[in-house]
């Protein structure tokens, strides 16, 4: 009768750990993937100023990309991680967004977390994703600052100027209706 009574209670348990477990991890899908390690406690706001400028070569082709090649059009700068459940689901949102937008004026740059370029490289390949991703090193998280979760997005007007950012999933259109007032 104990083993009985045992085994019940075990199973109980087990499921409410694997149901609470779920849980979190579709929630953090959600909401965005976890702090970064060092810039939590750097975070500073940076709306309404001057984009900081960066060159890092592309992870697809090792040619330069560069913010200031992109001068007199709004840029999108998008950080993510390969293993980021938010990121996956937002590359068809984002990617379709960018084919419509493309035509005026509208870049999108993407900054890896990730530590593997290859893994980076192999990703893009395989969600066909079609704007330049970089690798996003320490100097490029703590310039940007505020950057504690991925996905997370700075919109940078046509002077690029910052002038919104976001964490977590964005449909394509909620991407147009941040991004149509700056066209």
């Amino acid at each position: 009768m104990c083993d009985w009574l045992y085994l019940k209670t075990m199973r109980y348990w087990q499921s409410w750990l694997i149901k609470s477990t779920l849980a979190i991890v579709v929630l953090a899908g959600l909401s965005g993937c976890g702090p970064s390690s060092k810039n939590v406690e750097k975070a500073m706001p940076m709306l309404e100023r001057e984009a900081i400028q960066f060159e890092r070569p592309s992870v697809g082709n090792g040619q330069p990309v560069r913010l200031s090649d992109y001068t007199g059009q709004v840029v999108l700068v998008k950080f993510f991680a390969t293993w980021c459940g938010s990121c996956s689901a937002m590359n068809p949102e984002i990617q379709a967004f960018y084919d419509q937008y493309q035509s005026k004026g509208v870049q999108i740059i993407a900054a890896s977390i990730d530590k593997d370029p290859a893994v980076v490289k192999a990703y893009s390949e395989q969600h066909a994703i079609g704007y330049p991703i970089v690798m996003a090193d320490t100097e490029l998280l703590e310039q940007y600052g505020a950057v504690n979760a991925v996905p997370t997005v700075y919109i940078l007007n046509r002077d690029h100027t910052v002038v919104s950012r976001f964490r977590g999933y964005r449909s394509r259109q909620a991407l147009a209706d941040l991004v149509d007032e700056h066209i």
